[in-house]
């Protein structure tokens, strides 16, 4: 079963996509426009609270209390519209729960096989290197000593038991160094798989689901990478190029490394936007939505020379981190020239300027969703931002071709 088909009984889909700056709903039908485009009928968001400090256990509660308003506008205002002005069943088949940093952690490897002799490979030779490479994965995150030697607490213990590795796809596949779709049977002297792991906390998506049934009762329930879906939409666009892509949103910065459309490396650091501006607003002592004001322009747009340097030194903060960062890679893999970034559009300029500055000789541009955009034929009133776009866009194609 696909999430949308060009015809046949339709059925209505959500994409709940969420991150560390806001929780987005989307209600997708299953079946295309005659355009071939997705047809989305309704959009909702809801921004998180945040303050000038910061806790997890406050951030999952802003978190967890905006997918509740999701939910809600979704299920009393956008579904009884569209069922009254539309006439469409609007009983839920699927919720897509799409999760971002730091509600996931997504690690991207590439495994090599060379054999002395051409040795037979199919499709269980690569199920077993994705389960053992999961179970390495997921193994090195519940290691039971910490680095003293000292047994974990019991509630380590628990708290490694509770990662839950929610997703594995298969990013590339080469056989005797050609990429190839898919192994059936095949004679090869190496085998080089790319793969990306994603885990998150199986108490807090459990949280996430009971948020949601409290509004909506999904017939299934699947989750996805936010990550991995973004690069999906923008690798459609941006197909056989290379170039680093940069999220920059709520608590997180999250940088990708592609070459010939592979994703070949992915981190993360914990400095986003909201990062951002409570350093200036803790810098500077003035509230959060003053700090904000010097970005949006709504009010108190005055920017002074103290907050000026508060800005610079915040920005001067991230920029360090994410100079680490790349220089970390660049170890290994060479920073493609082309750098697209993607975040808040009021921030688009001032993180566009810090990488130019510091990659003078790289072409730093906007994401590329231009496949997502002009794949979608929305119908909602609102209109939906381009990662939710991006994620509606990569699992439709990721449902059509499985």
């Amino acid at each position: 079963m696909t999430l949308l088909r060009s015809k046949g009984m339709e059925h209505i889909d959500i994409v709940l996509h969420v991150n560390t700056t806001a929780v987005t709903g989307a209600v997708v039908s299953s079946v295309k426009d005659a355009n071939g485009k997705v047809k989305i009928y309704a959009f909702a968001q809801n921004n998180f609270a945040f303050k000038k400090s910061n806790s997890t256990d406050f951030l999952t509660d802003s978190m967890l209390n905006s997918v509740k308003t999701v939910a809600q506008a979704l299920s009393q205002q956008e579904l009884p519209r569209l069922k009254k002005e539309k006439g469409l069943d609007t009983s839920i088949r699927r919720v897509h729960y799409v999760l971002a940093s730091p509600w996931s952690l997504s690690q991207s490897k590439t495994v090599t096989y060379k054999y002395t002799t051409p040795t037979k490979v199919g499709k269980d030779t690569i199920s077993r290197i994705l389960n053992q490479e999961k179970e390495a994965f997921t193994k090195g995150l519940r290691d039971t000593e910490d680095k003293s030697g000292e047994k974990k607490t019991k509630a380590n213990k628990a708290q490694d038991n509770d990662i839950y590795a929610y997703e594995q796809k298969v990013i590339d596949i080469k056989c005797n160094n050609y990429s190839v779709s898919q192994v059936t049977s095949a004679l090869v002297y190496r085998l080089d798989v790319s793969c990306l792991i994603s885990i998150t906390s199986s108490d807090v998506l459990k949280k996430i689901e009971d948020a949601v049934h409290s509004m909506i009762h999904p017939k299934r329930e699947d989750a996805h990478s936010s990550l991995l879906l973004d690069f999906g939409a923008i690798r459609t666009a941006s197909l056989n190029e290379d170039y680093a892509l940069i999220r920059i949103f709520g608590e997180m910065t999250d940088i990708l490394i592609i070459r010939s459309g592979l994703l070949i490396h992915s981190s993360s650091f914990a400095f986003g936007v909201h990062t951002f501006i409570r350093t200036i607003a803790n810098g500077q002592n003035v509230p959060i939505p003053v700090a904000y004001s010097y970005f949006t322009g709504k009010e108190h747009s005055s920017v002074t020379p103290a907050s000026q340097l508060a800005i610079e030194n915040s920005l001067k903060e991230w920029s360090n981190l994410f100079s680490g960062v790349i220089q970390g890679i660049n170890q290994t893999i060479a920073l493609p020239f082309t750098i697209q970034i993607t975040t808040e559009h009021d921030f688009q300029g001032v993180f566009k300027d810090a990488i130019s500055n510091i990659y003078k000789e790289h072409s730093v541009i906007d994401a590329n969703y231009s496949s997502a955009v002009t794949g979608a034929s929305i119908e909602s009133p609102t209109q939906p931002d381009n990662i939710t776009l991006a994620c509606v866009y990569s699992i439709a194609s990721l449902q059509e071709n499985s």
